[in-house]
């Protein structure tokens, strides 16, 4: 029969090649994880520089209608104080019309009483003379608090859009800080799947020597499994009875015949 100890030394052998082949096909899968991950981390980087791109425009756009509105609604201050300008000139020149015109009724009140030789400084001449000044006074302060009420309101009008205007200024100026913010993390972004995809690249790089260094050993268990069994061969000891050599005389093959 073979001898114990020379199968046990195959056994070993085809348990290393076994244990070499498995540890080998291991690594191998490792490599194949890295190279995923960095693939996943490079989709993953590109999905959001991407999308950190599209909101940046879209703040963008949105930055520059709002710029737009922002200027439209200066222009339409500078109307509206323009029109303000425009209500007290037209108060002025409504209050100095209408004095003129009162100026001129009560020169005529005078003319046609001194006509009828009339004395205007006493009396009812004087009375009417009063009466038409003060009413002629309320009339021309009436022009003039309307103009003043119009203009008010005016500045109100321009005030409000004045406002509004700054609004727009401001839904700009935070409209580009968030393009800011959103090509920032996009950057973030990229730089990060630079780093993981390196990493990866790493993780199978050294997985890829592992598995050589699997092979190595593998292959150096092997050899010494080989040699060991040979050793075994040469010593005559792999087999005894009918079946082996040893013993030199009798024993080997001859004995069977």
């Amino acid at each position: 029969m073979c001898d114990v100890s020379s199968l046990a030394s195959a056994a070993g052998i085809g348990s290393q090649v076994f244990g070499a082949a498995t540890a080998y096909q291991g690594r191998q899968t490792q490599v194949a994880a890295a190279e995923l991950k960095g693939q996943a981390a490079d989709f993953a980087a590109g999905r959001q520089m991407r999308s950190a791109a599209m909101s940046a425009d879209a703040e963008t756009v949105r930055a520059e209608q709002a710029g737009i509105n922002a200027d439209l609604l200066a222009r339409q201050v500078d109307l509206s104080r323009l029109a303000t300008d425009t209500i007290y000139a037209k108060g002025v020149f409504d209050e100095n019309n209408f004095r003129d015109k009162l100026a001129r009724v009560e020169a005529k009140q005078k003319a046609g009483l001194g006509a009828r030789n009339i004395d205007v400084s006493t009396g009812s001449p004087l009375l009417l003379a009063g009466f038409t000044a003060a009413q002629g006074e309320v009339d021309a302060r009436l022009i003039r608090a309307n103009a003043h009420k119009d203009a008010a309101d005016s500045m109100i009008t321009t005030a409000s859009i004045a406002a509004n205007e700054a609004g727009m200024r401001s839904a700009k100026l935070t409209a580009l800080m968030r393009a800011n913010q959103y090509l920032t993390a996009g950057i973030d972004a990229g730089e990060a799947g630079v780093f993981s995809i390196r990493a990866a690249a790493l993780e199978g790089e050294a997985a890829q020597i592992s598995a050589m260094s699997e092979l190595v050993t593998g292959a150096t268990g092997i050899w010494k499994g080989l040699q060991s069994a040979k050793g075994s061969f040469s010593s005559g000891s792999f087999g005894s009875g009918w079946y082996g050599t040893s013993g030199g005389t009798g024993g080997g093959l001859g004995g069977v015949y």
